[in-house]
C-alpha cells in the first residue's frame, strides 16, 4: 500500500485536470401557496398536526406540493413530493431549503 501512494505522489503534474469554477446564479425568488397548519387542542380525537402548502420557483422550473402529518411537530426537515424542496416548521417560522443544478 505504501508503494502504492508513493507512485501516484510521483506521477506528472499533467495528468491533473484544472477545475473551472461554474458560473452560477441562485434562485433569488419563490412562492409559497395554499399554506394550511392544523394544530388539534387537547382532548381532540385527530391527534395529528397537518402542514400543507405549495412551492413554486419560476427560475428553477420547480413546482411541488409539501404536506405532512405529524404527533410530534414539524421542525425535522422533511422533503416536498416531487422536488428536491426540504422544509420545517416550528409553529411560527417556514424554513425552506431547494437544491438546484448550477450551469457551466
Amino acid at each position: 500500500m505504501l508503494s502504492n501512494l508513493f507512485l501516484l505522489a510521483l506521477l506528472p503534474v499533467a495528468f491533473t485536470v484544472p477545475l473551472t469554477p461554474r458560473q452560477c446564479a441562485e434562485p433569488t425568488t419563490f412562492e409559497i401557496n395554499d399554506f394550511q397548519t392544523f394544530e388539534p387542542d387537547a382532548g381532540n380525537t385527530i391527534s395529528n398536526a397537518t402542514l400543507i402548502f405549495r412551492f413554486a420557483d419560476t427560475a428553477t422550473n420547480v413546482s411541488t406540493s409539501c404536506d405532512r402529518t405529524s404527533s410530534t411537530g414539524f421542525t425535522s426537515w422533511a422533503k416536498c413530493d416531487d422536488a428536491p424542496v426540504h422544509y420545517s416548521f416550528d409553529g411560527t417560522t417556514l424554513s425552506l431549503c431547494e437544491e438546484f443544478e448550477c450551469g457551466m
